[in-house]
Order: structure tokens, then sequence, then C-alpha cells
């Protein structure tokens, strides 16, 4: 009897043994995948960084090097006078500074596609954050003789989120509103509270955004139809960046789009 019962205990704990090392297996199986995922996200990015890497980081590239060895060639030939000289050196830094800004939206994108980022949540003032946004926009309007028209009332607008990302959506949709806005042009930008929520409408009065594109506006390196024989493109990046940043905060971005017309971009937070 005792015999009996030593080896029913020996097969418990052997069936025991069996379970907890199939267990212990099981997880080993779901970190592998887990792993293969992650191997494979990563390697899905390395393609798309290929992709730019050929096409848009080229082209300035290619530029900033044909008129540097312009310069060294003209120089060896007949000294360039000091307007040209510099006429060549402002279009080399202007396109460093393209490439400069390609390279930065890279990394920023491929930061919030990583999974890693939690968003540092704080209650203030989106009114404020505007006002703020605001002064390096109107700058950059300038050149096109752009304006501004605040259709905001005296409330605070206050909300949780993280204030430096959502300083970056702002800041996108405000370069993107003033890249494709027609000069002498007004944008326009309107905040409304809604249950709990509080939306930022930025409004344009561009040529509009054709149908079959809007449903593809937010991925990266998309380019709308109409723009892509244009001279003015753009990383095809801002406005993905401001979809993450917006599915971070378990968010929304919209855009509607009148052809002939303009577009309005609308992105909604939780409110305080």
């Amino acid at each position: 009897v005792i015999t009996i019962i030593t080896i029913i205990a020996m097969i418990q704990r052997f069936i025991l043994e069996i379970s907890r090392v199939n267990t212990d297996n099981q997880a080993l199986l779901k970190n592998l995948e887990s792993n293969n995922q992650a191997l494979k996200s990563a390697n899905e990015a390395l393609e798309r960084f290929a992709y730019v890497a050929s096409h848009d980081l080229k082209t300035p590239l290619a530029t900033i090097q044909g008129y540097v060895e312009t310069i060294i060639i003209k120089e060896e030939q007949k000294p360039l006078t000091a307007e040209k000289r510099k006429e060549y050196l402002v279009i080399a830094l202007k396109q460093s500074n393209k490439l400069s800004g390609l390279i930065d939206q890279l990394f920023e994108l491929a930061k919030l596609e990583s999974g890693s980022m939690t968003p540092s949540l704080e209650v203030f003032s989106l009114k404020e954050l505007l006002h703020d946004s605001l002064q390096d926009a109107r700058w950059s309007a300038q050149g096109k003789n752009i304006s501004f028209k605040m259709d905001i009332d005296d409330q605070d607008y206050k909300v949780k989120a993280d204030i430096a990302l959502i300083q970056r959506v702002v800041q996108n949709l405000l370069d993107n509103a003033i890249k494709y806005s027609p000069e002498n042009s007004i944008i326009r930008l309107h905040i409304n509270n809604l249950d709990d929520k509080t939306s930022l409408h930025v409004i344009d009065e561009g040529k509009g955004i054709l149908a079959e594109d809007i449903p593809y506006l937010f991925e990266r390196y998309y380019r709308c139809q109409q723009q892509r024989h244009s001279s003015k493109l753009g990383s095809g990046l801002g406005l993905a960046i401001v979809k993450k940043i917006c599915d971070l905060h378990k968010s929304s971005i919209s855009v509607s789009s009148q052809l002939g017309k303009g577009s309005e971009f609308k992105f909604a937070l939780t409110r305080v």
C-alpha cells in the first residue's frame, strides 16, 4: 500500500512538473512571439527609413553637394563674385536646414512608433499654448502675408495632456496650414468645449484636399494627388506625427475640406 501511495504521489508530482514546464514553455513562446513582432516592427521601420533615405534625404543632400562643388570648381576657374557666392551658399544652407529638419522628424516619428513613449499628463490652458505657438507661426507666415484670426472667447479651455507633445501637434498643424495657404489669406483658429472634450480647429483657405486623399492623409510619407508634382512638397511626416501623438492621448484628429475653399483640421483633448 505504501508503495502504491508513493507511486501515486510521484505521478502527481510528475504531472505538476509537466504542467509547470508546459506553462513555462507557453510563456517562452509568448515572449518569442512578442520578440518576433518587435523585430518585424524594427525591420519595417528600417525599410521605411531606407525608403526616405533613398528619396527625401537624397534630394537636399544632392543639392548641397552640387552647389558646394560648383563653388569649388568656379573658384578654380574664375573667382565668383561675392553676390554669386552668397547666392550659392544661401541655397546650400536652406537645403541643409531642410535635411536637418527631415532627420529630426524621422527620429521623432520612430520614437512615437516604438511604443516606449508615455505621455506626461498635466493640466494646462490650450488657449495659452495656442497663443505661444502663434508667435513662431506669425514669423513663418510673414513671407506670404498670411494673417491669423482667433475665434476664441475668454475661457481658459483647460485640458489634461502632455503639453510638449500637444505643442508639437499645434505647431505641425499651423505649419501645414501656412504651407498650403495662398498669399494674403487668413488662417482661422477656434477652440470649442463639448461634453468632456475640448477641441482646437485650424481652418485655412488653401486649394482643399481631394476626397480620395483624406482617408490616407495621416499616413507616413503620404502626399495628396494635387501636391505630388509641386516644387513645395513636404516630407509627408508632419501629419503622421500629429496622428501618433493624438493616438497616445486616446484622442482623435480629423479633417474636412472643400476644393477651392480650404481645409479644417481639428483634434480633441480631455477637458478639465
